[in-house]
């Protein structure tokens, strides 16, 4: 499943395309630093609209310049002002955006009072920084859902309730015009862009569609991006995500099968879904 965050640096977005092109959850900034609105992203109404629109599930985060409580306080005003008209329509966390140099010191403290606030509202939060961070000034943060940056390379397995991984800033998609922060969901956030309710035992609330040869279209897309994510290869490179069901995908799809101890059919059955989703 891809995922994206975009922000007014990448421009006007055409979500239709991005939809079309295997997006399904977007993290949008609602802006930055304290509660002005000279700090609000000038993207931002027009992003959550636009990808709402396109029925692709949203989130939020805010770029944070907190040095002292107060203003991680006045930050978290910020976001319940922007997104308290979407409430019931943000399915994804907010998040708290940890990386500005020279706020290093008391971050893990600051994060705490703004999610103190974040969860009184309502809202799930959480908190994005890269693995430098997350080794170095946040050890011990373990109350609220990762968002870890660490491009390239395999997925980083050491953090614990890790939903997002942000393994690439320069993308490709399709409706964006300019390189994108690229994402992979796991635990409650890929369980709810796979439409299951991860609160009520996993219940699926939407119906996958069994795929096969021939096949086209966004869950194709999801298929090869998350085989692609495993570094499954055919003759040496790795599987494309072209949205299309041809004799590449299926030799990939069974050798998932094989991998997990599934029926090797190259069709992906509510049971390949779900080893896949599981990652």
């Amino acid at each position: 499943m891809l995922v994206v965050d975009v922000s007014y640096h990448n421009g006007v977005i055409n979500w239709q395309k991005a939809k079309a092109a295997g997006v399904v959850g977007a993290i949008i900034r609602c802006g930055y630093g304290r509660d002005f609105t000279k700090y609000d992203d000038t993207k931002y109404k027009q992003n959550m609209d636009g990808a709402l629109a396109a029925g692709i599930k949203v989130g939020v985060y805010i770029y944070s310049y907190a040095k002292t409580i107060e203003s991680a306080k006045s930050e978290a005003a910020h976001v319940l002002r922007l997104v308290n008209p979407y409430k019931s329509r943000i399915s994804l966390p907010i998040y708290y955006d940890l990386e500005e140099p020279g706020t290093e010191s008391g971050a893990k403290e600051r994060a705490i009072a703004f999610g103190n606030i974040i969860e009184a509202n309502g809202y799930t939060c959480g908190v994005y920084a890269s693995a430098y961070w997350w080794d170095t000034y946040l050890k011990g943060l373990e109350r609220f859902t990762k968002w870890v940056a660490k491009w390239g390379g395999d997925k980083p397995t050491k953090y614990s309730n890790m939903d997002l991984w942000q393994y690439d800033a320069y993308g490709k998609v399709d409706g964006i015009g300019s390189g994108v922060d690229m994402d992979k969901p796991y635990g409650k956030v890929a369980e709810i862009l796979a439409g299951v309710d991860p609160d009520k035992g996993g219940k699926v609330m939407v119906e996958l569609s069994v795929l096969k040869k021939g096949d086209k279209g966004s869950e194709v897309f999801t298929v090869q991006s998350i085989l692609r994510a495993q570094g499954y290869k055919y003759e040496g490179a790795l599987i494309k995500t072209d949205s299309s069901y041809g004799k590449i995908t299926e030799n990939c799809v069974i050798a998932f099968q094989k991998k997990n101890s599934l029926v090797a059919d190259g069709i992906v059955g509510a049971k390949t879904w779900d080893k896949l989703l599981k990652g």
